[in-house]
């Protein structure tokens, strides 16, 4: 089975330690290209030694929607097999300090305008799952490449968080969640926090040798 992503890896491994797991590169057509029988696989995306010689690839589904390649997906992993990477799915848009409002209800001209745009597109929901998603990367000082994974998500009033640090070859792996009710981008972050104290006390830095302390 290949993935790129160390965090995949790792989970892989802690939930299938029979799996012999490869780390490969590529763009999207060329790592589904590894497998044999996939739709949309092309003779022009072969590449020599490294055509159909996979059993599966792992990849994000967000990104395959984005690129309306679901049709390849045999089997979507559940969170409790495999948490996605802090923030993943989620887009950002920014914009220069210049042209922001220079304070809250502002109301001068093209600032204003383009306030009201940005508004329109925000989505409160993920704005706070994001948020608390990476106050526990932050806290825990893992960077991108680190086997860490976080899923938050809103259900009525709370917002739920579950985390997860594992070792690389998989053979340890520090799990837990919690919840808030306060929902606050500060409520979202003190929950990150919180969330990544805990995964810390049950030894996520030894773990994944992160530099949190």
């Amino acid at each position: 089975m290949g993935t790129g992503s160390p965090r995949r890896a790792a989970q892989l491994r802690a939930a299938r330690p029979d799996l012999e797991i490869l780390d490969i590169r590529g763009n999207v057509d060329t790592r589904l290209g590894r497998v044999p029988g996939l739709p949309g696989n092309t003779t022009d995306q072969v590449v020599p030694g490294k055509s159909c010689d996979l059993d599966a690839v792992v990849l994000a589904a967000a990104g395959l929607e984005r690129i309306n390649r679901l049709d390849a997906v045999s089997e979507f992993l559940e969170t409790d097999v495999m948490l996605p990477a802090a923030g993943q799915g989620s887009l950002a848009i920014e914009c220069r300090t210049a042209d922001a409002p220079r304070k809250p209800g502002s109301t001068e001209g093209s600032q204003a305008v383009l306030a009201q745009a940005l508004a329109a597109l925000d989505d409160p929901d993920t704005r706070l799952a994001v948020t608390a998603e990476r106050a526990m990367l932050a806290r825990l000082e893992a960077g991108c490449a680190a086997p860490v994974g976080a899923y938050a998500y809103r259900k009525g009033s709370m917002l739920h968080l579950e985390g997860v640090v594992c070792a690389v070859d998989g053979t340890a792996s520090v799990r837990d969640k919690r919840a808030t009710d306060g929902l606050t981008e500060v409520g979202a972050t003190l929950l990150g926090i919180e969330l990544a104290e805990v995964l810390l006390a049950a030894g996520a830095a030894d773990i994944a040798d992160l530099q949190a302390s």
